[in-house]
């Protein structure tokens, strides 16, 4: 259940960040003024939604795979494929989070700021 609202949540994020767009650039072309920041939510609106949507997609085996030859294996070959791309993603998954903690260390002990319009 979780991870459905989660999924509900992301792609309300995604729309909103969206609309957020679409009215800065109407803005931007009838007032001549900007609202700012606009590209920089919607980025972290498409991280949050991408992010809360792939462990669903997972765990729903959601996930685009080669279904033509996957099929037609025995079972026992399909879990093992499944274990060796648990594994993987596993892997993955643990590489790309020590080298984020890093920039988010680095980042925090420098006290380095966004350089939008959203810094604070």
């Amino acid at each position: 259940r979780v991870g459905l609202r989660a999924v509900w949540v992301g792609g309300a994020l995604l729309l909103a960040s969206a609309a957020l767009v679409s009215v800065d650039v109407i803005v931007r072309k009838v007032l001549v003024v900007s609202l700012g920041g606009a590209d920089e939510l919607s980025g972290y609106a498409f991280a949050i939604g991408v992010a809360w949507s792939f462990p669903f997609a997972l765990l729903r085996r959601a996930n685009v795979r080669i279904d033509a030859l996957y099929q037609h294996l025995p079972a026992r070959l399909c879990a093992i494929l499944d274990i060796v791309a648990l594994a993987a993603l596993a892997v993955f998954v643990t590489v790309l989070t020590r080298y984020a903690w890093e920039v988010a260390a680095a980042s925090w002990k420098l006290g380095a700021l966004s350089n939008s319009a959203l810094k604070m």
